[in-house]
């Protein structure tokens, strides 16, 4: 039977950061479950809502279903540069995700150098 009451929390400082404390408000009281946690301090800085947003993308990317079809960046299969030629991919060493080289808007490594991505590292 559901009852009703309040968790005590911490307050968002920003107007668009509401979305990081529902769903970092949501995490909390499912790790309590059953038990209903009484507060929920989460800090509120802009720093602290960059981190959590980075790591919430990155939680939903390595969550992905396909990782060897897409891009992990743009998410297309295959797409053409400004000269029609189809992309360049590199494959993360660790991860094993694919990535258009120009997506990443690197240069492509040497293939006897290892490549790791940036959400690796």
């Amino acid at each position: 039977m559901w009852k009703p009451g309040t968790i005590h929390h911490s307050f968002q400082e920003d107007a668009f950061s509401c979305g990081v404390f529902v769903m970092q408000m949501a995490k909390q009281v499912v790790e309590h479950f059953p038990n209903i946690p009484e507060s929920i301090n989460i800090i509120p800085s802009k720093e602290e809502m960059c981190h959590i947003r980075k790591n919430v993308a990155k939680t939903i990317l390595q969550a992905s279903v396909s990782r060897d079809e897409y891009c992990s960046v743009c998410g297309q299969k295959d797409t053409k540069d400004q000269t029609e030629e189809l992309c360049t991919w590199v494959q993360c060493e660790l991860c094993q995700r694919w990535f258009h080289v120009q997506c990443l808007e690197i240069n492509l490594p040497p293939k006897e150098e290892p490549w790791i991505c940036g959400l690796c590292l």
